[in-house]
């Protein structure tokens, strides 16, 4: 728990904004691996992590530490994605919840571990219809963090959980209240898929699968080609996943030309696609 409400007052552009800290609790729901969970910003590891985090954005930002938390991975696997929810009451005592899942998933299995192993990553808010993070210039980022304070000042009890995580193994754990993990499942499986579908083609032949796969989906009720991030089943998500790596090929393709699939080919030949999952056993198999 980090303190009572209290009240302290801010200064943006010559204006000074009171803003209500509300009493924040901070906590994991990751059963499975105890290794793996958060911290408030009132713990060493905390500062810590801010010292050594390779965003800038991360020091330039100090009135949203009573708001955020850190995610200590003590374990021997990178962490590649998860979910962290920030959950209270206003003053009215409306719920208001918001729940940020890590966009480093969407670009699987390309894309970076966001968390690596043995370390500390700082987990700031994001939400109030502006991203600090998201913010490049100087302007930009006073202009959302204003308007990430006024969001967050609504909240007069908060509890930040960790609800999910990804490991670069593709272990998945964690209770996933989003939904998370079918959707984690089905971007590399679809890339997968697709990778398979285009090796040996022409560019004509893969052109005519691609456009089937995209059409197939659109006659699915509320399709998109935007991905899988509303889905909750993988039967759902899979079916999004695919036409969405299709129709972005299909893109590049009609961008780039003829080299475009032979790059694709290039780049999904030798990759070693995670199969994302759960822990087979839950711990009263495990004790038979």
């Amino acid at each position: 728990m980090i303190g009572k409400l209290a009240t302290r007052v801010l200064l943006f552009g010559g204006s000074a904004i009171a803003m209500a800290q509300p009493a924040v609790t901070v906590k994991s729901l990751i059963d499975e691996e105890p290794r793996v969970y958060l911290v408030p910003p009132t713990s060493p590891e905390f500062a810590k992590a801010v010292a050594a985090s390779p965003y800038d954005i991360v020091r330039q930002v100090p009135p949203l530490y009573p708001y955020s938390a850190a995610m200590v991975n003590d374990t021997d696997q990178d962490a590649f994605a998860y979910a962290v929810s920030w959950k209270g009451n206003d003053a009215a005592g409306k719920e208001i919840s918001h729940t940020f899942e890590t966009g480093s998933v969407y670009t699987l299995p390309f894309a970076p571990s966001d968390i690596r192993a043995h370390s500390v990553g700082v987990l700031l808010p994001r939400m109030g219809g502006a991203d600090v993070v998201a913010s490049r210039r100087p302007e930009k980022v006073q202009e959302a963090l204003g308007k990430q304070l006024a969001y967050l000042n609504r909240y007069r009890s908060m509890t930040v959980t960790l609800d999910v995580v990804l490991f670069r193994d593709g272990l998945a754990v964690g209770p996933d209240p989003g939904h998370c993990i079918p959707r984690w499942k089905a971007r590399p499986d679809a890339t997968r898929e697709i990778a398979e579908l285009v090796r040996g083609k022409t560019d004509a032949e893969a052109k005519a699968g691609l456009e089937a796969i995209v059409s197939e989906a659109l006659k699915r009720p509320g399709a998109h080609l935007a991905g899988g991030g509303a889905a909750s089943t993988y039967e759902e998500a899979i079916v999004l996943e695919r036409a969405h790596v299709a129709n972005t090929e299909l893109a590049f393709m009609k961008l780039n030309g003829e080299a475009e699939l032979s790059a694709f080919k290039a780049r999904t030949k030798d990759l070693a696609f995670p199969q994302v999952h759960r822990l087979k056993l839950n711990r009263q198999e495990e004790q038979k």
